[in-house]
């Protein structure tokens, strides 16, 4: 039994069907699994995750930017991505059970939704729509990931300062 009011319960699901990974779900899924999703707020400099540990949920972010990010064991960071506004993340964890391999830093104030592992793969297992727009996501972090390798053993300093730029 939901403690959700009605109006409450229709705003989670118009904030949802903002976010490109929810929008092509079903009303009525959606309605079904914004019980289990949490609004987290987090200060320019929070840490949502942090590499190596676990935490099965997925994070989308509705307000703000943050850096995904590799640190080495000597504490040197590598910027993977800068997340904007309908951005992911936790997914892998969430999908391999393994500690997360990246960390997620807010450079703003950010306001995140904590999609709850269980209800989402429920969601997952009875909905094809968002298994793919998932799937998608990460072939797109996966497609970047690439580039970002052929430009770092292939090309030069210049050619690489000038695909970051492109890029940005």
């Amino acid at each position: 039994e939901s403690t959700w009011t009605p109006i409450a319960l229709q705003r989670a699901v118009n904030t949802l069907l903002r976010i490109p990974l929810f929008a092509t779900m079903p009303v009525e899924q959606l309605a079904r699994l914004a019980p289990a999703i949490s609004t987290q707020q987090a200060a320019r400099g929070d840490w949502l995750i942090q590499q190596g540990q676990r935490d099965p949920a997925l994070f989308v972010l509705v307000r703000g930017r943050a850096h995904l990010l590799r640190i080495s064991s000597a504490g040197r960071e590598v910027l993977l991505d800068i997340l904007n506004p309908g951005a992911h993340a936790g997914e892998m964890c969430l999908i391999d059970n393994q500690p997360h391999s990246s960390s997620v830093r807010c450079i703003e104030g950010c306001v995140w939704l904590r999609v709850e592992s269980a209800p989402l793969a429920a969601c997952l297992g009875s909905d094809p729509r968002l298994s793919y727009a998932l799937m998608h996501g990460l072939v797109q972090r996966l497609r970047r990931a690439h580039r970002q390798i052929t430009s770092l053993a292939l090309s030069g300093v210049r050619e690489r300062v000038l695909d970051c730029l492109l890029e940005f």
